[in-house]
Order: C-alpha cells, then sequence, then structure tokens
C-alpha cells in the first residue's frame, strides 16, 4: 500500500498552474469593479477552466502514476514468490503422477515440498488473489489427504504401484498414501492458470 513518502514531490507545474487560477479569480474581482472592463459571464468560466485543467492533469497523472507503481511492486513480488515455490510444485506433482524425475524422491521429501510451499503461500497471501489462493488449496487437498489427526502427517494421493518396485521403497511408506483423487489433474491446470493470471494481469 502506497503511504504518503511514496507520492512524488510537489511538481512547479501545480504551483504554477494553481497561482494562474488565483489570478483569474483575482482580475474577475477586480473587474466587476470596473464596469467599463467587464466581462460576461462566459468569458470568465473560460478563464477558469482554462486555469483549472492543468491542476486537473497533474492530478489524474498523479494518480496514474501511482497505480502503475503500486502494480509493478505486486507484479514483482507475485514473481519473487512463485520463483520460491515453483520448482517444489514441479516436485511434488512429477511424484503424484510418476513423470520425470518421481524417483530420486520419497515420500518425506515430497510431504517436506508440500511444508514449504505451503509456508511461502501463506506468509505472502496478501499479494495473491483469492482465486488463486483458492486455487492453490483445492490444487493441495486433490494431492494429499489432510486433516488426519494431532500429530499426523499427510498423506500423498498417489498410485504406489510403480513407487514400490525402487530399491528405495520401504515398507513403512504403504502408510504415507491415500487414494489418488480423479480431479487431480484438473485441480492442477487450474492453480497454474491462476498463477499466470496473478503475475500477467
Amino acid at each position: 500500500m502506497s503511504t504518503p513518502a511514496d507520492l512524488p514531490a510537489a511538481d512547479p507545474s501545480l504551483s504554477s498552474a494553481i497561482n494562474n487560477l488565483a489570478s483569474a479569480i483575482q482580475a474577475g474581482r477586480q473587474t466587476s469593479e470596473k464596469p467599463e472592463k467587464l466581462w460576461n459571464s462566459l468569458e470568465s468560466t473560460k478563464l477558469i477552466v482554462s486555469a483549472l485543467t492543468p491542476i486537473l492533469l497533474l492530478i489524474v497523472g498523479i494518480y496514474v502514476t501511482q497505480v502503475e507503481h503500486h502494480q509493478e511492486a505486486l507484479t514483482a513480488a507475485r514473481v519473487k514468490s512463485y520463483d520460491t515455490i515453483k520448482d517444489n510444485l514441479n516436485r511434488i506433482h512429477c511424484y503424484v503422477a510418476d513423470r520425470g524425475p518421481w524417483k530420486e524422491e520419497t515420500p518425506d521429501t515430497v510431504i517436506g515440498y508440500k511444508r514449504a510451499v505451503d509456508r511461502e503461500m501463506y506468509e505472502e497471501k496478501g499479494i495473491w488473489s483469492d482465486a488463486t489462493f483458492a486455487a492453490y488449496i483445492r490444487y493441495t487437498e486433490a494431492a494429499f489427504k489432510m486433516n488426519r489427526g494431532p500429530g499426523q502427517d499427510p498423506q500423498i494421493r498417489a498410485l504406489t504401484y510403480q513407487k514400490s518396485t525402487l530399491g528405495t521403497w520401504n515398507q513403512d511408506f504403504a502408510d504415507k498414501f491415500a487414494t489418488p483423487d480423479p480431479k487431480y489433474q484438473q485441480a492442477y491446470d487450474d492453480m497454474y492458470k491462476a498463477f499466470f493470471h496473478d503475475i500477467t494481469h
């Protein structure tokens, strides 16, 4: 949020425009005291409007500049946050879907990635739109079974058939998995569309 310290210094053109307006009003008063030089109301109005125009343009310009500055700062913050979580999100997806480097992971490392992403998303919740944050929550619910009770880790919603053939497989890993969510891929796609929209708009 912009603070008074963020506002640009007073533009000399604003002072000049205000001075012109004051002069126009003063001139109107002086001519009202001299009937022989009295301006009609239309001429006086034109003079005042011409003096007000640069003031209004300057105010609009300051507002537009502040909006653009805010949007640039917000976009930069979103890009930075996304860069922090994108690799971990990709690792989670690869493990759930048995794609890419999934064989390099274990259930424990994947759950660790989720915690790291959660930490970043909740710390930076204010920079994301409500729609994007909701899409992220839907994705995590499609990838993990949570709320299993006090002290219980979330379970990964994924098949274990291929994973259990690895030499790194431990029989205790079986309890770290839950039934896959049939809407997982849709939730994954929706989340990335939401991130893209927030970063590019």
